[in-house]
């Protein structure tokens, strides 16, 4: 059983010294490629307007990739301030959902702020409470009547 396991680790040691060896040749082959221009995602190998011909390509996965995380934070920050509905008509649907400041302060707070989306800004500063959802309507209906709700105002003339 003990010569087993001896045999086991000088075999496995003749493999690590092998490997060590060909990383060895590896490494060298790879700098001499490297000095020469061959290396690398945007190399002369790739031939010299592989870069200009590709370029349009990879901006478009950019914006693509970073439009797909702006909407999944602020779907996020949707469930997170009014569980993906608005505070006032109860509008669900996520496209029609904005965070609204609830002091009404929005301008003066976005002036305070680094440049960017609410939404972004309220998850990387811990969800504070200055927010909530409402409806594109509603948030402007507020805007436009001084803080009052057009659905409020319905609803206080029909109770009058």
């Amino acid at each position: 059983m003990v010569s087993f396991c001896v045999i086991k680790y000088e075999s496995s040691k003749r493999a690590q010294e092998r490997w060590a060896k060909r990383n060895k040749q590896y490494f060298r082959d790879w700098m001499k490629r490297k000095r020469e221009g061959l290396t690398g995602p945007f190399s002369e190998a790739d031939g010299p307007d592989w870069v200009a011909k590709n370029r349009e390509y990879h901006l478009q996965q950019k914006r693509e990739s970073t439009n797909r995380r702006r909407n999944d934070i602020h779907v996020e920050a949707i469930q997170h301030y009014g569980g993906g509905k608005c505070f006032c008509c109860g509008e669900d649907e996520p496209i029609f959902l904005a965070l609204d400041h609830i002091n009404g302060d929005g301008a003066k707070h976005r002036k305070e702020v680094e440049r960017g989306h609410m939404s972004q800004w309220a998850k990387r500063n811990g969800w504070p409470p200055i927010f909530r959802v409402a409806c594109h309507n509603c948030n402007h209906g507020l805007f436009r009547l001084g803080g009052i709700c057009p659905h409020q105002l319905k609803k206080k003339k029909k109770a009058a």
